[in-house]
């Protein structure tokens, strides 16, 4: 991953995938779920993530 950062990858992934916004956080939680991060850091980035996510319009 040189020469870009994290947001572009995930736009990347988000154009090869056809994911929306809400995709990407699914994309995000996965990747929590999945690190070596312990149980109350992945329940605190989880919940980061939600309450950004619950801020959008519902569709």
């Amino acid at each position: 991953m040189f020469g870009s950062d994290l947001n572009n990858e995930y736009a990347v992934a988000a154009r090869l995938l056809e994911l929306d916004e809400r995709g990407v956080a699914d994309l995000a939680k996965n990747a929590v779920e999945a690190s070596f991060l312990d149980e109350a850091g992945k329940t605190k980035l989880n919940a980061e993530i939600d309450d950004y996510t619950a801020k959008w319009p519902t569709p």
